[in-house]
C-alpha cells in the first residue's frame, strides 16, 4: 500500500496569508492534507530539517518571497533544499518587482 505525504509547509509573514492557506488546506475536501503553518523564514527551514530528520518530512512548501525582518524567500527555500532535497518548493509573492534567481 502506498501512502502519499500530505505535509504541507506554508511560511509568510501576513497573517491574513497564512488564514488563506488554513481555509484551503481544510474542509471537506482537503482533510486529509497536514498544514504547518511558521511566520518566518528561519523556523520553517528548521522544520523542514527536523521533519526530515525524523522521518516525516513536508511534502510542498509555499514559501513568501519577502518576509521582513528575517531570511528572504529564497534563502528560505535553499535552507530548505539543503535539508531535504525531495520537497516541493513554491516561491508566492503579491510584489510584482521580484526576480527570480535559479
Amino acid at each position: 500500500m502506498i501512502v502519499e505525504n500530505r505535509k504541507i509547509l506554508a511560511v509568510d509573514d501576513e497573517p491574513l496569508i497564512l488564514k488563506q492557506y488554513e481555509k484551503l488546506f481544510s474542509g471537506q475536501h482537503a482533510r486529509s492534507f497536514d498544514l504547518s503553518q511558521y511566520d518566518n523564514g528561519r523556523a520553517a527551514a528548521i522544520a523542514v530539517e527536523s521533519a526530515a530528520i525524523t522521518d516525516n518530512p513536508f511534502s510542498v512548501a509555499l514559501i513568501d518571497m519577502r518576509m521582513p525582518p528575517g531570511i528572504d524567500g529564497l534563502e528560505t527555500a535553499r535552507r530548505m533544499r539543503a535539508a531535504d532535497e525531495d520537497i516541493q518548493i513554491i516561491i508566492v509573492t503579491a510584489q510584482s518587482d521580484c526576480s527570480i534567481e535559479a
